[in-house]
């Protein structure tokens, strides 16, 4: 065994020996990598990344009092350190773990997804102007829910996934935003600016998110 590896470690320096020597290019690399560090030092100005975090994080809080989610009373920013959202409360800071509810899990990730998006869109930063979301109303049906209109929700459990569609419109409908929201949802709400958003309703029309000619029955 051990003649056979000396013999295969030989034939590998051989075949080595055989190729075009390999031209030494570390110099011009590390160059090369001093120059791209020079140049995040240049435009990673702490001040200037300050400044950018407070206007997102303002707008996050915005979204956060119109979705009525809990902590929003309190400044909300987030920390791009442990990316997660935070409260700034009166007892101290408490990242999004803390924040209890299912409603207010899924409400700040709703406004965090879509204040990233505006700020992606109005600095024209190269970032896909599309944001795809599965049923953000999960957190007011039960698991087993099959979307056919036998489970009516609470008046307050409405009223808060109406407000989530509300932000969500109010955000592509900035002129400076350009961005597409696409959303699948069993939740079928009878406001008429909802309906009018609505390309395909899967359960009347057929029109599923995977078409059935692509299923093959075996």
């Amino acid at each position: 065994m051990v003649q056979g590896r000396i013999g295969f470690y030989l034939e590998m320096l051989d075949r080595r020996g055989q190729q075009p020597p390999i031209q030494d290019r570390t110099a011009e690399i590390e160059a090369e990598i001093a120059e791209i560090e020079a140049r995040l030092e240049e435009n990673g100005n702490p001040d200037l990344l300050s400044s950018f975090m407070a206007r997102i994080g303002q707008n996050l809080w915005e979204k956060a009092q119109r979705l009525g989610i809990e902590h929003s009373a309190w400044p909300i920013r987030l920390d791009l350190r442990r990316l997660t959202v935070v409260a700034d409360t009166r007892n101290g800071a408490v990242p999004l773990h803390g924040m209890g509810s299912g409603e207010n899990y899924v409400g700040y990730h709703v406004a965090t997804f879509l204040t990233l998006h505006e700020w992606f869109a109005t600095e024209d930063r190269p970032v896909p102007r599309i944001l795809i979301m599965d049923q953000p109303s999960q957190v007011w049906f039960p698991s087993d829910y099959a979307g056919d209109g036998s489970h009516v929700l609470p008046d307050d459990d409405r009223e808060a996934l109406v407000r989530t569609y509300q932000v969500v419109m109010e955000t592509i409908a900035r002129p400076d935003v350009d961005l597409q929201v696409i959303v699948m949802e069993h939740a079928d709400l009878e406001e008429q600016w909802f309906s009018d958003a609505v390309r395909y309703r899967w359960r009347a029309d057929g029109e599923a998110l995977i078409p059935a000619d692509w299923i093959e029955e075996d």
